[in-house]
C-alpha cells in the first residue's frame, strides 16, 4: 500500500494537521488514523516571523493570557502591514502590531491577548498580515490553545 501526502505552501507559512483513515482486515484494529503534521514555508516570503506559532498553551478559563511574536521585513522596499483577515473575536480579544510601516530589515513586535471568554476546548485559528497594495506578500500565522475549566 502506498498513500502519498502533498503539501503546497501557496504562498504561506502556517501549520497544517491532516489525518488519513485507513481501513484494515484486522480485528483488533479495523481503522488506522495517520496523522501529518508540518509547519509550510514559502520560500519567497518576505514578512519573517518568529516564533511560527502563537501557542497559548493551557490556559484557565476566564484567565487572561497574551503572546508576543516578532516580525521582520526581508524586502528590499519600506512596508506598510496590514491585516485582511483577523482572528476570531470569540479567541483573540487584541492584536496589537507595535509598527505597522517597517523600513528593510527592520522588526516589529505582534501582541495577541486571548479573550477571557474563550470557550473551553482545544482551539486553532489564524490570522492574515499582508503588505499594503501587495496581495501576494499574505502571510497566516496559527494560533492555538487549550482553555480548561476553572
Amino acid at each position: 500500500m502506498e498513500v502519498d501526502f502533498v503539501l503546497n505552501s501557496a504562498k504561506c507559512t502556517t501549520t497544517i494537521d491532516k489525518y488519513a483513515y485507513l481501513d484494515s482486515d484486522d480485528p483488533n484494529t479495523p481503522t488506522l488514523a495517520v496523522k501529518v503534521s508540518a509547519i509550510t514555508a514559502n520560500p519567497e516570503q518576505k514578512l519573517n516571523y518568529m516564533p511560527t506559532v502563537v501557542d497559548f498553551g493551557e490556559v484557565r478559563y476566564g484567565n487572561a493570557a497574551k503572546f508576543t511574536l516578532s516580525l521582520k521585513n526581508d524586502d528590499s522596499a519600506k512596508v506598510v502591514l496590514t491585516v485582511p483577515y483577523p482572528p476570531p473575536a470569540k479567541y483573540i480579544k487584541k492584536v496589537d502590531i507595535a509598527k505597522r510601516t517597517l523600513s528593510p530589515g527592520e522588526s516589529t513586535e505582534i501582541e495577541f491577548t486571548l479573550s477571557d471568554k474563550a470557550p473551553v476546548g482545544e482551539f486553532l485559528t489564524s490570522i492574515s498580515l499582508e503588505v499594503k497594495d501587495k496581495p501576494s506578500s499574505r502571510i497566516t500565522i496559527s494560533i492555538k490553545g487549550d482553555i480548561v475549566e476553572e
